[in-house]
């Protein structure tokens, strides 16, 4: 982990929250937003849109059915 990462993890576990993702830096997130573009429509394959795309997918079975 990276050392934002750990911070990160080390928080959660003393606040006893899950993290649900970790979104990677990538230029794409900055450019769908400059479009006003969802990422996960501007560019599906990306790392942050398949990340994206999975979240929606946990919560929508862990939360909403």
């Amino acid at each position: 982990l990276s050392g934002r990462q750990a911070t990160i993890a080390s928080e959660s576990v003393s606040k006893d929250v899950t993290v649900a993702a970790s979104i990677p830096h990538d230029s794409i997130l900055l450019q769908s937003y400059v479009k006003g573009l969802p990422v996960v429509s501007m560019s599906p394959d990306s790392p942050a849109a398949q990340i994206f795309s999975g979240l929606a997918a946990r919560i929508e079975k862990e939360w909403l059915q």
